[in-house]
């Protein structure tokens, strides 16, 4: 009895960044989903992130509430 060895396969036709680009164009022909992950987020940040004038102030530290 022999027995031959089969050649590696090196993976298929696509790979991992043609299933990334499908997964993204998928999503964004979902309306609902594009709505809430693109539309709501970058009008919310222009409405009370960028135009508010305490805008240009630093951050001291994560936390909202003041230090003891």
């Amino acid at each position: 009895m022999t027995s031959t060895i089969a050649p590696a396969r090196t993976g298929g036709g696509y790979g991992l960044t043609h299933y990334i680009a499908m997964d993204f164009w998928r999503n964004l022909r979902n309306v609902g989903n594009s709505f809430f992950v693109i539309v709501l987020p970058t009008v919310l940040f222009l409405f009370f992130g960028a135009s508010m004038e305490w805008s240009d102030e630093p951050v001291a530290s994560a936390t909202p509430a003041p230090g003891p």
